[in-house]
């Protein structure tokens, strides 16, 4: 009886010790749904992105010795000439076609390295992409756009550089680049059988001829006017009924100015 009733004693500890149990499974269970939903809800972090490519540095233009050598001398070439322009003496247009020469060998120079042609331009990855920025990176970089354009278009026209043009320039009478230029442009156009003097004319005549010509055909007849001369407004009625009328209408037509004149 003694163990019975111990037995039976245990029991309700083992009973309080199960509900202990399921209590503590749903507190297990309830916090992992909470945990669960959170991060259900939470936004998902961003990877990070990756970081952008540095743009490459532009490479350098390294020259080889012999072509360094060669772009010094054209370019103390060019600076030269530019002190003898400056001088105002009588050898400035020398002066003005030795340095478009020397400008053009530059430029030759300039295509021979690969950096661009004479249509490209300078952009960040070549900075030295076109003429104008390569000769700008050169020792005679103070010479305007204008000054380098202006002499190598002398140089280029050496043909039309003639001994009158020589004498006026040594004379002082007009060494400036824009003077020259004109002159040049003189000489062409007189050597141009479409730009002669009798070509201007001829040229002048037909386009006043037919500026007349389509004034006339644009011009509106005035009936008063015209009937001011019988025989020219005869004329013109007659030409018009010719061009329009068959011969049938033409005698209907006749008819009825003969009966009114007859009124």
């Amino acid at each position: 009886m003694t163990k019975v009733n111990q037995k039976a004693a245990a029991a309700p500890k083992a009973t309080k010790a199960a509900a202990a149990t399921k209590t503590h499974k749903r507190i297990i269970s309830s916090h992992a749904l909470d945990v669960m939903a959170a991060k259900a809800e939470a936004p998902k972090a961003e990877a990070p992105k990756a970081a952008a490519p540095k743009a490459a540095a532009p490479k350098a233009y390294k020259a080889s010795k012999a072509a360094q050598v060669k772009a010094a001398e054209i370019e103390a070439a060019v600076i030269e000439c530019q002190k003898i322009i400056a001088s105002n003496t009588k050898e400035a247009l020398q002066g003005w076609v030795d340095m478009g020469m020397a400008l053009i060998e530059y430029r030759a120079f300039y295509l021979s390295t690969g950096l661009g042609t004479l249509k490209s331009r300078a952009t960040d990855e070549n900075p030295l992409g076109s003429f104008k920025a390569f000769w700008q990176a050169s020792s005679f970089s103070f010479l305007s756009t204008n000054d380098v354009s202006d002499a190598i278009y002398i140089a280029e026209n050496t043909a039309f550089v003639s001994a009158a043009m020589r004498e006026d320039c040594g004379n002082l009478n007009g060494l400036s680049c824009s003077y020259i230029k004109k002159q040049i442009k003189k000489a062409a156009d007189a050597k141009d059988p479409k730009k002669t003097a009798a070509a201007k004319a001829k040229a002048s005549k037909l386009a006043a001829d037919k500026k007349k010509s389509a004034a006339a055909k644009n011009k509106t007849i005035s009936l008063k006017e015209v009937m001011k001369d019988p025989k020219a407004f005869g004329k013109l009625i007659g030409a018009a009924m010719v061009a329009n009328y068959t011969e049938k209408q033409i005698n209907e037509c006749l008819g009825k100015i003969y009966t009114a004149v007859k009124k």
